[in-house]
């Protein structure tokens, strides 16, 4: 295929690849990642259940959620699937802690594994091992389609975990319906039709929310496609479809799609990035820099004169928080951040339960600068980094830290990690779940058994 009949074609060879992929060409890496951000996002719904974000959403939307068919996480609740779908997804980024794809600079996991769980509880028969494939392939698709759109679309300022996490959540659930590659494109034109999502949301309730729609629109554009509705097939590639509305002609590359679809793994490589900061994934280097820092060297924060934070040029504008005023919004606040790993030697759950006065005055040492080497989308991502420089009366201190070598991130994906993580997560949801013995059985979800979804972070004891 050459590449103008590439550019032409994406629609449907995405959907071909998502429709007719066998489980045996997925290579065991990805599988083995899939499990252990599923797992991840379990975890990370579970912490997030209680946060108000979720509160909210379940106030505003369950009294409409009929019928009662699935779970709703952290509650003793059931909804439609696609209110559930929504709910689980959103309590799954509701404190930022949830998985991202490399490729798409977002959080595609847990939009895509709330949909299909909320799919196998309305009634549509699955194995784990179903489960997963499905959950990849939707992934890899999404990544497929950031790599031509990406960076320019993150650097516009759509919000990629909105605006791509459909495609993974709507395609995850084409395959686990068995819908053909027809049909699997007529969802992927629908998917498009509910595109949208603008990072106007860092630190505020529409984060998980957009998380969250990418979910629903999951479960209603597979259904929507599996009764015959009719889109346009070429939804992507359309002269008035997602790229040129998006990205805008001459600012994506349609080829770069389809190079390497079923043969190159997001999964693999890099892999996915299991968040070990529930923070914002932009500053995870500088944390690493500030506490490999303090380690070697003994800091103390009253011995600090300045910190300097160098970072990429898209970094602040996300990360935009000076003086955050809610816990939430210090998720996205760089001095914040970097003050509570440079006093307490850790950033955790904790420390964002509320606004601490002695972070906010430590953090004024703070400054984030753009590095003169991370100007431009050729340096974001796989080159980029973020230096840190430490000023006390001895002298500077300095650390870098490229972003593919930040914990939890490709090579770096430690499942002793993911599983003290998953533990911690569920001690702070206090659904009086057993951690050990329901990080095993997820831990085992790509075999033949039946599917057991968000059901299994019901609280203890509720029917």
């Amino acid at each position: 295929m050459n590449e103008r009949t590439a550019a032409r074609e994406v629609t449907r060879e995405l959907a071909r690849f998502v429709a007719q992929t066998p489980p045996g060409a997925l290579p065991s890496r990805a599988r083995a990642n899939a499990v252990w951000t599923i797992a991840d996002t379990f975890a990370t719904a579970a912490a997030g259940a209680s946060d108000p974000a979720s509160e909210t959403l379940r106030a505003a939307l369950l009294p409409w959620a009929e019928p009662r068919l699935a779970s709703v996480v952290g509650s003793d609740l059931r909804a439609d699937p696609p209110s559930a779908a929504l709910l689980n997804a959103a309590a799954a980024h509701a404190l930022d802690y949830d998985s991202i794809s490399f490729a798409v600079s977002g959080f595609v996991g847990s939009a895509t594994i709330a949909a299909l769980g909320a799919l196998v509880e309305s009634g549509v028969p699955a194995t784990g091992r179903e489960v997963v494939t499905a959950y990849c392939l939707g992934w890899e698709a999404a990544a497929a389609i950031a790599r031509g759109v990406n960076p320019h679309h993150y650097a516009k300022g759509w919000h990629p975990t909105a605006t791509l996490g459909r495609f993974a959540a709507t395609l995850g659930c084409c395959r686990l319906l068995g819908l053909d590659a027809e049909a699997t494109a007529m969802a992927i034109g629908l998917a498009v039709a509910e595109s949208s999502g603008v990072k106007t949301m860092i630190g505020n309730m529409l984060n998980p929310y957009h998380v969250g729609t990418a979910a629903r629109v999951g479960v209603v554009a597979a259904r929507l496609a599996a009764e015959g509705f009719v889109a346009n097939p070429e939804a992507l590639e359309a002269r008035q479809g997602f790229f040129n509305l998006y990205n805008g002609p001459g600012n994506y590359d349609a080829g770069r799609v389809l190079e390497g679809l079923g043969t190159r793994f997001d999964l693999v490589d890099p892999g996915p990035i299991v968040k070990v900061y529930p923070c914002c994934g932009l500053i995870h280097s500088g944390l690493d820099a500030v506490l490999d820092l303090r380690a070697r060297h003994g800091i103390s924060p009253a011995e600090v004169e300045r910190v300097d934070v160098l970072v990429h040029e898209y970094v602040p504008g996300v990360m935009h928080v000076e003086v955050p005023e809610t816990g939430y919004a210090a998720k996205f606040s760089i001095p914040y951040c970097i003050a509570a790993a440079l006093r307490d030697g850790r950033c955790d759950l904790g420390t964002f339960a509320t606004v601490d006065p002695g972070l906010v005055e430590l953090g004024r040492k703070v400054r984030v600068l753009v590095h003169p080497e991370l100007h431009g989308g050729d340096t974001f991502l796989a080159r980029e980094f973020t230096e840190v420089r430490v000023t006390t009366p001895s002298g500077e201190l300095s650390a870098r830290v490229q972003r593919l070598a930040n914990r939890g991130t490709g090579a770096n994906l430690d499942p002793e990690d993911v599983a003290a993580k998953f533990a911690d997560c569920l001690a702070h949801a206090r659904l009086g779940l057993d951690a050990t013995a329901t990080w095993s059985r997820l831990a085992a979800l790509d075999a033949d058994a039946p599917f057991r979804c968000f059901d299994l972070l019901r609280p203890a004891g509720a029917t």
